[in-house]
Parts: structure tokens; sequence; C-alpha cells
């Protein structure tokens, strides 16, 4: 996948790293991190990456929008499955079977 949705996290994350530093050093304060912050900041960072952004990579990586139709089936008897589905529309080469594939 293209790394713009890497980027973005990263940046945001990096920003409330950074913000935390400065409020920490205004207030004269040991600047601490442990790994609940770590994990409270890139929560934070996550819900400020734009949906667009997510779907435009998307995008660029080759992923079509699927429609739903009730054709494809995930099981059953039919040789038409989801797996298949996503063979042909993301134009994967011949040699991938579902075997080797799983």
């Amino acid at each position: 996948m293209d790394q713009g949705v890497i980027y973005c996290l990263k940046s945001y994350y990096f920003q409330q790293l950074e913000l935390k530093r400065v409020v920490a050093h205004d207030c004269n304060e040991a600047f601490t991190f442990i790994l609940l912050d770590s994990t409270i900041l890139l929560n934070q960072a996550w819900r400020k990456v734009d949906s667009n952004t997510i779907a435009k990579c998307f995008a660029k990586s080759g992923f079509n929008t699927i429609e739903h139709t009730d054709e494809v089936s995930v099981a059953g008897s039919q040789e038409s499955t989801a797996f298949d589905y996503f063979c042909v529309n993301m134009q994967l080469p011949d040699d991938v079977t579902r075997l080797r594939y799983i």
C-alpha cells in the first residue's frame, strides 16, 4: 500500500509527541513518556488521519471499489468465490492459486 497513510499517521504522532515535550519544558517538568502515553498518542494520531487519505492510498495501490453482489460467495459449492473475484479485480498473476495464497 502507498506510504501516504503511514506518513500521515507518523506526522500526527510526532506532532503530538513534540507538543507533549514542549508542555513539559514550559512547565519545568521532566519529560516522561511511557507505553500508555505512546498508545494514547497513537490513538489520537490515527483519529486525525482523514478517511479520504486512506481511500486514495488504497485506490493508488490498485484496490477498486467493490460493489456488493449476491453472485460472490465465500462458502459454497460454486467456483465463483471471493478469492476468484479478488484475483480478477486485482489482476494477480495466473500462477497464484487458492492453495498457494492460503
